[in-house]
């Protein structure tokens, strides 16, 4: 009789230590497979990129470009040669630079304390081939995510989340609506009088890729503040 009473007393502490979890799944930052994507009907494929140009973005100093994300119907290898051969060559429209916001930084060539380092830039763009073959190509965080159509998967949640800032999220639940996630933010260099440490925060992203913060962060761990040295 008292091992049931005891074997009830853990269930119910267990139960009290989770019921604020229910439903919650832990979220990847990595490992998507190109078919975890749900691409918005007539697109097939879909890969954003990375280019080395030069300082202010105005011309490419490196053909070799990096593919950073896949999302496809079906792959690159099942496209006729040349609608490959003409997806390879697109690259972006440097001419629209200032409104590019999938991806821009800037970077010395050489070490941080090294001030006559020259300085390289890198700059982001999505690329797709549609279902008649053509190719084009978005600059654009908004545009990239409507080509998702609607955000369902945990896939396409990680890839608005990191294209929306926000790199750094561990679990999320699916409501009627889209998603509510747990972040969390890195402080480690601090920033004025704000403490030094991991700060935990949450935020809704709703089917349409529009991200909303629901909570002030919070400090959940200090760490000792990081300090450059050369």
């Amino acid at each position: 009789m008292k091992c049931k009473i005891c074997l009830m007393a853990v269930l119910m502490l267990t139960a009290n230590l989770y019921a604020g979890d229910k439903g919650w799944k832990t979220l990847q930052y990595a490992g998507y497979k190109p078919g975890d994507y749900h691409l918005k009907k007539g697109v097939e494929y879909l890969e954003t990129r990375l280019y080395k140009t030069n300082a202010d973005y105005s011309r490419i100093i490196d053909k070799n470009y990096e593919v950073t994300n896949r999302m496809y119907r079906k792959p690159l290898s099942s496209f006729d040669r040349e609608t490959v051969r003409r997806f390879h060559r697109i690259g972006p429209n440097l001419k629209l630079a200032k409104e590019t916001d999938i991806h821009k930084s800037s970077y010395r060539n050489g070490p941080i304390w090294e001030k006559n380092a020259p300085m390289i830039s890198t700059i982001g763009g999505a690329f797709f081939i549609n279902d008649k073959g053509e190719v084009g190509r978005m600059n654009t965080i908004d545009d990239l995510i409507a080509y998702l159509g609607d955000i369902d998967t945990p896939a396409e949640l990680q890839l608005v989340l990191m294209f929306r800032g926000h790199n750094f999220c561990k679990r999320y639940r699916k409501t009627k609506n889209g998603y509510d996630v747990q972040c969390e933010d890195d402080r480690s260099f601090g920033s004025g009088d704000q403490t030094c440490g991991i700060y935990a925060y949450r935020v809704f992203v709703s089917k349409r890729g529009k991200v909303t913060v629901k909570t002030k962060e919070r400090l959940i761990k200090k760490v000792e503040c990081a300090v450059l040295t050369p």
